[in-house]
């Protein structure tokens, strides 16, 4: 198993041990970069993902193409999260 994903899975161990009365968390992505390593469900029905990253990682993904006309590049909306 890569350094990186023990580091998710001891992450996960890590929250679910230290905040298992406020929500559960799941691995998820694993080297799929288009999902979220860390799922988490509350306690109060919410869902939301966290990502972590092992040293030295880049930091977070996101998609950017190429608009020849204006020779810049633009926000893909492939991307996940549209902000």
């Amino acid at each position: 198993m890569p350094n990186w994903e023990e580091f998710e899975k001891q992450c996960t161990d890590y929250l679910n041990q230290e905040f298992c009365n406020f929500a559960t968390f799941k691995t998820m992505g694993g080297s799929d970069s288009t999902v979220s390593d860390i799922l988490v469900k509350t306690n109060t029905n919410k869902t939301f993902y966290i990502d972590v990253k092992h040293s030295p990682a880049q930091c977070g993904q996101f998609v950017l193409l190429p608009d020849i006309k204006t020779q810049k590049f633009v926000y893909s909306s492939r991307n996940i999260n549209h902000y």
